[in-house]
């Protein structure tokens, strides 16, 4: 039995006989039985241990450094009872000729000990070598997590934990809360440079974008939202009207209904009409940011239909606007979403109202709030599934092997397939889905069972725990129902999108500091719509050709897709004028101008009210003094009024 790795019928001979062990862990008793016999064989159940039980060595393939050594086993499939799984074969750091083999089956992990040479074996609570630090037990880190940490901040949740009997590091509490939803998180990261003076100054100018709380002199919270008005109206304007979004429903719907054949005939013609795989461009992404300053920054982007990017050729996408924040919680993510929901409500025309097709967010619960606030169907991004997986569930061996079970993957079909799937027989691969390519959940459990063994088993159990909200937000019906065509999505733009900001901003800044040049930057990248119009941008293009409109279809178009003056822009003024503009200034005069009333009372008297100012006065002499409203004067000394 010692001095070799068990074969497939050995496991199942010594299985059958009951000659495993069974513990909860691997403990100093059970490695002096391996010291003296020299071999040792024991299953732990699965749900008490990582995929390499804690023993205190360090194994195999493991190398020195910084933080210490790390866990690098080879990983070997074997066919135990007729289920593939896939044990690790490891070798000690310091001892070449002890070795261990983990086997995964069911819901145990068998372990097989042995030695390879009569040299003597050290075990850690001999003393002789460095010892690997314990990290925190799989049951401990579930009680914490569905007991300790909801509702409560880090601080209090460590000692309620204790209390408990467990001692997890701050390190382990703070990775824990990453993955519950309702824990209270502070600000984390260096000490704020953001004193409560700054706060107090930006509160004062801006009372109804900032939120903050203090203990008299330290900063304890803040929350800043700007959301930009004009790119929600671009955005909005490129939204499906409510009845179009309405009758896509109910065809993916159908389509549920329909069988495999059918659907795929179906979907091939939809991929015709859209070659890029996006039936909606007018999707949301929403992430959050980390290291521009003392505080977290989220951002919400939109994509507009009716702006494209010259150089990638696709829909532009928009900052709708920016969050900074000191806690992650879903509190503070809903008062941005409230925000969002409110500024597009007041860009919907209720005569025609349009719908926001799908939000697309990473694996962060509390993001989830901006779906139901805008009322939009949520997507997951799947990078942020494979990488969840990757860190939680199995490692990046065992990630690998069930990426292409779960989300599909290209293989060489025969000639007798490609002509079932219509295909021309030049072509060598089709695309096989995975279990994420789905319509009904009735198909994912049965995709589910077909890769039972064949990925790791602690992959097999998330999926099927979480199987409702994968077909829900994962899946491919999921996707088409949002208006993605193509089984793969993911939050690209937003990555992209902290990459330019990141590109800009090189350093930490304060928080108005750092108000200041996000708005700056975001600013630019909305002009950049304002210049496509005139054909004057280096980025941005139309996605409709206006060369060959009358200055009246210019006019009309501008305004169909919510880009402000649309008089100025129909004029054709020149590069160097357009870009001297003051367009904040110019929006203001615009927008008080069209707020701007005059009644006729009677010769030489005239009511004017300003709604903007919401001020009245009464025009008995010269105009220049007819009101006390600054607008209403500026256009009385500039424009001879006549009776109307």
């Amino acid at each position: 039995m010692s001095g070799q790795y068990l074969k497939a019928d050995d496991i199942e001979l010594y299985i059958s006989e009951g000659r495993f062990e069974l513990a909860d862990q691997i403990n100093d008793r059970l490695l002096m039985k391996f010291k003296e016999d020299r071999s040792l064989l024991v299953k732990i159940p699965i749900k008490n241990c990582d995929k390499n039980p804690f023993d205190g060595y360090c194994w195999s393939k493991s190398k020195n450094v910084s933080s210490g050594q790390r866990h690098q086993p080879t990983y070997t499939q074997m066919e135990i009872f007729c289920q593939k799984v896939t044990t690790l074969r490891c070798t000690e750091f310091s001892q070449k000729h002890v070795k261990k083999h983990v086997i995964p089956y069911n819901e145990f992990r068998y372990v097989h000990y042995f030695t390879t040479s009569d040299s003597d074996i050290q075990i850690p609570s001999d003393g002789t070598f460095e010892v690997r630090k314990k990290g925190i037990e799989k049951r401990a880190a579930e009680i914490l997590k569905r007991e300790v940490l909801p509702h409560r901040n880090l601080s209090g949740a460590m000692k309620v934990a204790n209390d408990m009997g467990l001692f997890p590091s701050n390190k382990q509490l703070r990775n824990l809360a990453r993955s519950s939803k309702t824990t209270l998180i502070s600000k984390t990261g260096p000490r704020s440079r953001t004193s409560l003076a700054m706060v107090m100054k930006i509160a004062a100018q801006f009372p109804d974008r900032i939120t903050y709380k203090h203990n008299g002199t330290v900063l304890n919270e803040l929350t800043y939202i700007h959301v930009f008005d004009e790119s929600v109206k671009l955005f909005m304007m490129g939204c499906p009207e409510h009845s179009k979004w309405e009758r896509w429903l109910r065809y993916v719907d159908r389509l549920q209904q329909k069988d495999e054949q059918m659907r795929k005939h179906s979907i091939r013609k939809l991929l015709k009409k859209h070659p890029d795989g996006v039936v909606f461009p007018s999707r949301v992404h929403v992430d959050t940011t980390f290291n521009l300053g003392d505080v977290y920054v989220t951002i919400a982007l939109g994509e507009c239909s009716n702006f494209k990017s010259k150089e990638s050729g696709k829909h532009r996408v928009l900052p709708l606007g920016f969050m900074l924040h000191s806690s992650k919680s879903s509190d503070t993510h809903q008062k941005f979403a409230d925000a969002l929901r409110d500024t597009c409500f007041m860009h919907d025309d209720p005569l025609r109202s349009r719908r926001i097709p799908v939000v697309l967010i990473d694996g962060e619960e509390s993001l989830e709030t901006y779906g139901e606030a805008l009322s939009a169907h949520i997507i997951r991004c799947d990078f942020h599934i494979l990488s969840l997986l990757r860190h939680n569930y199995g490692g990046a061996t065992a990630a690998q092997i069930a990426k292409p079970f779960l989300f599909g993957r290209k293989m060489t079909s025969t000639r007798n397939r490609l002509r079932q799937n219509n295909l021309s027989t030049n072509d060598t691969t089709v695309w096989k889905s995975g279990v994420f390519g789905v319509f009904t959940m009735q198909k994912l459990k049965s995709r589910l069972e077909k890769i039972r063994g064949k990925v790791d088993q602690r992959i097999f159990d998330w999926v099927h725990d979480n199987r409702r909200m994968l077909l829900n937000h994962a899946s491919a019906y999921a996707k088409l129902k949002g208006g993605h065509i193509l089984q793969f999505s993911t939050n690209n733009q937003n990555e992209c999108f902290n990459n330019l900001i990141k590109l800009k901003l090189t350093r930490r800044h304060t928080t108005p500091e750092l108000i200041h040049r996000l708005e700056t930057f975001c600013e630019e990248k909305i002009q950049e719509c304002w210049y496509a119009a005139l054909n004057v941008s280096q980025y941005v293009s139309l996605s409709e050709d206006v060369s060959r409109f009358t200055v009246e279809g210019k006019i009309e178009h501008f305004k169909s897709i919510g880009l402000s003056m649309p008089l100025i822009l129909a004029l054709n003024i020149p590069q160097a004028i357009a870009k001297a503009f003051n367009r904040e200034r110019m929006m203001k005069e615009v927008d008080d101008v069209t707020n701007l009333r005059f009644e006729h009372r009677g010769p030489s008297h005239f009511l004017s009210s300003c709604l903007h100012s919401r001020t009245e006065g009464l025009l008995l002499g010269p105009p220049s003094e007819a009101t006390t409203c600054p607008v209403s004067q500026h256009i009385f000394q500039n424009v001879r009024i006549k009776a109307i």
